[in-house]
């Protein structure tokens, strides 16, 4: 039937490489911008792309109240930490989950909601990319580095953090191709 449904479209390498090339552009300046706050600082808004108060984990904030750096990196933490706990408990789509909801914390702290906004829809493109028997123990080592981005944003290391969330953004791209991907 005509103009029923949707098509999933598969995700090539190039695509998968351009998809990441623009997140990393979104998620490095975010690090480094947290890194650089002091604990003290304003960072971020929790907004959503229409500039109003968002909705995050089912609670909402109030309107468009920024939160100090202090603030985000308590919410990064418990993020990174559920991220691996879900991970260690072999649970996928709990990974997928909490992982999704670390990245878009860290793009809302450090740049705002539309670029968590922007770089959430992109990342959503990328799951399509490998299918989840082809990720194996990457996910635990993906999970495994997002406290030590906590920490070293939390330690002001600007340049390794940026260095290490760009590397786990490149989650995919550990995973080999395969005859058929």
């Amino acid at each position: 039937m005509p103009n029923r449904g949707f098509r999933l479209v598969n995700i090539t390498e190039a695509d998968l490489e351009e998809i990441i090339a623009i997140r990393v552009l979104l998620a490095v300046p975010a690090a480094r911008s947290l890194a650089e706050a002091g604990s003290d600082d304003i960072v971020g808004r929790v907004l959503n792309a229409d500039g109003v108060q968002a909705v995050t984990d089912g609670s909402v904030t109030e309107t468009g109240e920024a939160t100090t750096k202090s603030e985000a990196i308590v919410r990064l933490r418990e993020l990174a930490e559920a991220t691996v706990a879900a991970t260690e408990a072999g649970e996928p789509a709990e990974f997928y989950t909490q992982d999704r909801r670390f990245h878009e914390a860290l793009l809302e702290h450090g740049l705002g909601g539309r670029a968590a906004a922007i770089s959430l829809r992109l990342r959503d493109q990328s799951r399509l990319y490998r299918r989840q028997d082809q990720i194996g123990t990457i996910a635990v080592e993906s999970a495994r580095e997002l406290p030590r981005i906590v920490d070293l944003i939390e330690s002001g290391d600007s340049a390794k953090a940026a260095d290490l969330v760009t590397a786990n953004l490149y989650f995919f791209k550990r995973v080999p191709a395969t005859a058929d991907g």
